[in-house]
Formats: C-alpha cells, sequence, structure tokens
C-alpha cells in the first residue's frame, strides 16, 4: 500500500517510467520535488542496484512513493490511476511508449468518483505524434497534454553534420587501417573532401529539425539549399535560417554535395525518393537520414546499393524500413538487413536524443506541466534552479523571434494594404499621431503567435496590456512605430517587437515594410539583417568613416531646439554629418547596421526604443540610457564605441544647463 503525500500540499504527479540508470532517474524526480509536487514513481524496468541507489538518495530528502505496473497496458494504468480512489494531478509519460500511449484508461479512470482529477499529461518528446489523435478527447475532458517541442533539434543538428564530416574525411576506415599489420594509409588523404565550401540540400528544411541543421551548416561555412512543403511561412524559415530555397526537389538533388532528411513520413513523403531521384543526385553524394527510411523506395535503395558503381557514396539511416525501434527490425524485414550488408549504416534511433537533449526535455516538460497547474490551482511551488530553467526558456523565446520575423514581414504588407484603402488618423492625448493600422498589426501578432502554440502575454502600445494571460514571458509590440511618416506616405516607420522573459528583453524584431528589411536579434546570439532572402549577422565597424553621419530624435524639455543645435554642433566638430533618419525604432538599427555613427533620442517611451536596444547591443554599440523629464520615458545616446564617450557626455552637458 503507497502512502500519499495529500499532506505536504502538493499536487500529485505520476511518473510512469524512469531510465533504468540512477543518475537520470534522480534528477527526472528532483525535477518535480523542486516544483513542489508529491512524486509517485513507477519502478517496473528497473533493476534493483539502480532502484536502491534511487531510494538511499532520497531517504532523507522528500518522499517517493513507488509502485509497479506496466506502463504500456491499459487496464494496469487504469487500476493505478484508480488506486484507493487518490487519483493524480498530473501525469508524465515517457517518449519510449511510442503508440501505446495509454490515453483511453487515463480519460477512462477520470471520469470516475476521484479525490484528485488529471488535469495535464506531459510526455519529453519534442512532438505529440503518439497521441494526436486523441488529442481532442484528451482537451474534451479536460486534460492537456504538453510536451518539448524542438528539444531535439540541436542533437540531430550535430548527428547530421558531424557525419558528413566523418565520412568525407573516411576516418572510420582510416582509424580502423592505420598501424594493421604495418599499414600507413597516408596517400590516400587525398581521396577526402572539406565541408567548407560545399552544398547541403536539406528535405524538410521547413521544420524545427531541418531549420538546425541548416543553421549549423551556414555557420561551418557551407552552402544550403532547402525544400519544406512549399507554404510562405516555411519557405521563410529556411531562409531566416541562413539557406537558398530550391525551387524543387530534382533541382536540390542535382547540386548537393551532402543531403540531410528531416521529413517526416507521412502521406506526401512516403518513399519520396526512388530511382529517378537517385539518378538526379551527384556521384558520391553522402546523405544522412534521421527521420525514417521510409522516405526512400526500398527497392530503389537495394537497387542502388548492389550496383558495382552507384551514385550515393555513404547513406546513413537512423530509423529502418517498417518503422521498428529495436532489432526485429532487421529480421521482420530483410530490406534492412540486405542494405546493412550492401554497406548501409545504420544507428539506433539516436539522431535527437543525448544526456543534454533529455535533460532539457525534462525540464522543458517539468515547468510546462507547472505552468499549467499554476494557471489552474494556483498553489504548485516552481523553484526549478534559475540556471536551468534559463536555457529552456531562452531557446523558447528565440523560437518565437524566429516566428515573429514572417508575422512581422506579413504585417508590413497589411498595414501598407489599409494605408491605401482605409486609413484613418488621429491624435493621442500626449499629442502622438496614431492610426486605425496600429492594433490591427498588434492584434496579428497576438492571435498568429498563439496559434503558432506560443505562450504569453501580450502588451501593444495601443491595445495595452493582456492581464488575462500569466507567465514570464511577454511580447511587446508597437504596430507602426513611427506614425507621422506612415501617415505622411514617407520612408522611416516600421513595425517593431520585443520578447522579455522575466522583465528582461531576450528577442527583438525590427522590419521596414518599405524596403522589406528586417533586422533581429536573440540575447547572447548576436544581431542579423535579412534582406531578399539574405540574412547577415551585423557587427559595429571597427572604424567609422571620417564623414560619418548622425541624426537627433525629439526632446521634450525646455529649450529642446537649443539643446539638440549644441549636441549636434559638439558632434560636427568631430566630423559628423547630421541629416533625418527614421522612427526611433529605425534609428537605432541604422546605426547597429553602420548607416549612422550615432542617434540621440530625448523622452522615449518603451515600445518605440525596446526592441531596437537589443538589436543595437548584440551589434556591438554601445546604448547609454537616461531618466527622461516625462514619466514612465527614457532618453537615449546610441553609439559607435569610438562615438559613444564624445557623444554622451555632449548630452549630459547640454541637457545640465537647462
Amino acid at each position: 500500500m503507497r502512502i500519499s503525500k495529500m499532506e505536504s500540499g502538493g499536487a500529485r504527479i505520476l511518473l510512469m517510467r524512469l531510465y533504468d540508470n540512477p543518475e537520470f532517474a534522480i534528477k527526472e524526480i528532483e525535477c518535480y520535488h523542486q516544483l513542489g509536487f508529491s512524486v509517485v514513481a513507477n519502478r517496473i524496468g528497473f533493476s534493483e542496484a539502480v532502484h536502491e541507489t534511487v531510494r538511499l538518495h532520497f531517504i532523507h530528502g522528500p518522499r517517493i512513493d513507488w509502485c509497479s505496473f506496466d506502463p504500456t497496458c491499459e487496464a494496469a494504468v487504469f487500476k493505478e490511476v484508480m488506486e484507493q480512489g487518490e487519483g493524480f494531478d498530473a501525469v508524465i509519460c515517457p517518449p519510449l511508449l511510442d503508440g501505446r500511449f495509454p490515453l483511453d484508461s487515463i480519460i477512462q479512470a477520470n471520469a470516475s468518483h476521484l479525490r484528485r482529477k488529471i488535469k495535464v499529461i506531459g510526455t519529453a518528446n519534442d512532438s505529440v505524434r503518439h497521441v494526436e489523435t486523441r488529442a481532442g478527447t484528451a482537451e474534451a475532458h479536460g486534460i492537456q497534454i504538453v510536451n518539448a517541442p524542438g528539444v531535439h533539434a540541436e542533437s540531430v543538428a550535430e548527428y547530421t553534420i558531424w557525419q558528413f564530416g566523418w565520412l568525407a574525411r573516411r576516418l572510420g576506415s582510416f582509424y580502423a587501417e592505420t598501424g594493421l599489420n604495418g599499414n600507413w594509409p597516408h596517400a590516400r588523404a587525398i581521396e577526402t573532401r572539406l565541408l567548407n565550401g560545399k552544398v547541403v540540400g536539406v528535405i524538410g528544411g521547413a521544420g524545427r529539425d531541418g531549420v538546425a541543421v541548416i543553421r549549423l551548416a551556414v555557420k561551418l561555412g557551407l552552402s544550403v539549399v532547402a525544400i519544406g512543403s512549399g507554404s510562405e511561412a516555411g519557405d521563410a524559415r529556411i531562409r531566416l535560417a541562413g539557406a537558398t530555397v530550391a525551387e524543387s526537389l530534382n533541382y536540390l538533388l542535382r547540386v548537393s554535395d551532402f543531403i540531410s532528411v528531416n521529413c517526416r513520413v507521412g502521406q506526401t513523403t512516403l518513399e519520396l525518393i526512388g530511382e529517378a531521384e537517385i539518378a538526379e543526385m551527384k556521384p558520391g553524394v553522402i546523405i544522412v537520414d534521421p527521420a525514417g527510411a521510409d522516405i526512400f523506395k526500398r527497392e530503389a535503395l537495394l537497387g542502388e546499393f548492389e550496383k558495382p558503381v552507384r551514385r550515393i557514396g555513404a547513406l546513413v539511416l537512423d530509423m529502418p524500413f517498417g518503422g521498428r525501434r529495436d532489432v526485429e527490425a532487421f529480421r521482420s524485414d530483410s530490406a534492412n538487413a540486405r542494405l546493412r550488408e550492401l554497406g548501409v549504416l545504420f544507428t539506433p534511433r539516436i539522431a535527437g536524443y543525448t544526456k543534454d537533449s533529455w535533460e532539457r526535455a525534462n525540464e522543458m516538460v517539468a515547468k510546462r506541466v507547472a505552468d499549467v497547474m499554476v494557471g489552474l490551482e494556483e498553489k504548485t511551488a516552481r523553484n526549478i534552479s534559475a540556471c536551468s530553467i534559463l536555457a529552456t526558456e531562452l531557446r523558447t523565446c528565440a523560437a518565437l523571434v524566429s516566428d515573429s520575423v514572417q508575422i512581422a514581414r506579413n504585417a508590413g504588407e497589411e498595414a501598407l494594404r489599409l494605408r491605401d484603402q482605409s486609413f484613418q488618423a488621429a491624435y493621442k492625448d500626449d499629442g502622438t499621431a496614431v492610426t486605425n493600422v496600429d492594433p490591427v498589426v498588434e492584434r496579428m501578432f497576438a492571435k498568429e503567435l498563439k496559434s503558432l502554440g506560443h505562450v504569453f502575454r501580450f502588451q501593444g502600445e495601443e491595445l495595452g496590456m493582456d492581464l488575462a494571460e500569466v507567465g514570464d514571458v511577454e511580447v511587446v509590440v508597437d504596430g507602426i512605430d513611427g506614425t507621422r511618416n506612415f501617415r505622411d506616405g514617407n520612408y522611416g516607420w516600421c513595425i517593431s517587437l520585443a520578447v522579455k522573459n522575466r522583465g528582461i528583453t531576450v528577442g527583438a524584431v525590427v522590419h521596414d515594410p518599405i524596403t522589406q528589411s528586417t533586422f533581429f536579434a536573440n540575447r547572447g546570439s548576436g544581431a542579423f539583417f535579412g534582406y531578399r532572402g539574405r540574412i547577415v549577422r551585423m557587427k559595429a565597424p571597427d572604424r567609422l568613416p571620417a564623414d560619418f553621419s548622425f541624426s537627433i530624435g525629439s526632446f521634450r524639455i525646455k529649450g529642446s531646439t537649443t539643446v539638440k543645435r549644441q549636441i549636434a554642433d559638439d558632434i560636427k566638430t568631430h566630423g559628423g554629418r547630421e541629416r533625418e533618419w527614421g522612427s526611433v525604432a529605425l534609428s537605432i538599427c541604422a546605426v547597429a547596421r553602420g548607416g549612422l555613427g550615432a542617434f540621440v533620442q530625448g523622452n522615449s517611451i518603451e515600445h518605440d526604443h525596446v526592441a531596437a536596444v537589443l538589436i543595437a547591443q548584440e551589434a556591438g554599440v554601445v546604448v547609454s540610457q537616461f531618466p527622461a523629464e516625462s514619466k514612465g520615458r527614457i532618453s537615449l545616446v546610441v553609439a559607435h564605441p569610438s562615438l559613444s564617450p564624445m557623444v554622451t557626455d555632449s548630452y549630459r552637458k547640454r541637457t545640465a544647463t537647462e
């Protein structure tokens, strides 16, 4: 008989299966203990030694209630949930259960008279395909399903790119042959290839794994062409990652020295590559396929590898034909065994699985489960260590920024359309202009980001704060920054979005619809400029030209006209040329990109500058902030590092005299 921990006041959670590894099991249990959960852990599959190690680890700490049942058996799961009529607040189902996810029994048990109803099911996997056909049923019964989207992408990218290098340099054969029977195969080094400068083709480049492969390949100096489903949003993600969108699958196959297969096996991708597609490939092409062998026609692969001279130089399959994830895959499907004999390389479904990704997945799911419980119960403690959870939150915010880039471009097109067709303008109480387009753009971000599964609090300059949402992530949007320019049909307005986590700006997007260019940044990852499908990293130039430009924005202090003239005169003595630029955000971004040497702005509201400031800082520009006369506003000095001391000193001196 188990002893429940209801007296602890914490929510009660069932861990349906733990890894038979003491370090992993202890870490997963601690994730939920630190969040204040009362833990019931299934010990089935544990060796006695592992169970004893885990038990002793917690003997003087928070108590664990142990149970033992088959988590793949619907009847056993039902019985466990119904035990003593206690029930659970949450259930954690590991990804290894795959298609045997016991959702029916959980729903059935939830309908019974239990003291606790299951409110959330978590699974530490990047997708929930194994429950998606029933997810609607779960939600209808008040059960949310959370997972760890994108958690395997980094591991998949490294698995893919490192194997390209390993196979291109033929390291396996060199390891095996060097020193064997006096062999010294140095002369064969000229048969190997570099990665740098070669072309990688990514099939499924718009998905999370594909995007991660593109980004890593670009960092290593490879050129990338990629293809997705063909949607505008997918193509935008491919370009944003740094790749060229392939005009067709055959084009990708023809130009690629290496091919990464990252599309899921489905109706449109099953047997996507057959004899005709293989014939299009470059001779000696190296293919790594973490997605599944069923992307290929098995007869075509068998025929290719039985040829004395073939086009495919090497092929790695992380999932054999038939989809089995055990040694039976090579017994139940003769094609797998035969391909292995012919030289195809197999790995045991490890592309996305590393110790690091496992730990991140558990932390992410634990937090998402806790978020659900906080929203529903308002009593679950949430005190995962700041360091471990921060990395997960930053990755989540980075995905939010990536999706926001395409939404900003769509919003820019809509803003231009509305300006030409149904434009209306007015003035707010503070004298600033506003149009009917501002709230439309802000609503686009709120709606579309939430439709993509992002969870955040929303704050629009015109719409205000959405008080219904809770959480640490906040999205701050200025629908139209530079409203006067927008109203008058001039250049110099933009759409601005910032992502905050616990009050700190961690992501930013500034989009200029007139030039169709986009600035974006994630904290700690640099600033980037996107234009017509090309992405370049921004970095403040080492030196400014002798005739650099600068711009001074508006001030709202006594004698502001004199102050602006004095600051401008000070900068001109150092060779600067004053010019008008645009909105606050665009002016700051111009300094980040090198178009301006400095920009000074008085009395700025957060919506105008918050995104652009992060972009400038990530580009290596110095941003100094000063309190303004108006409450809730600040003044800014944004300048190249070589100019910053002089411009900052001028601002302080000239504003102090008034």
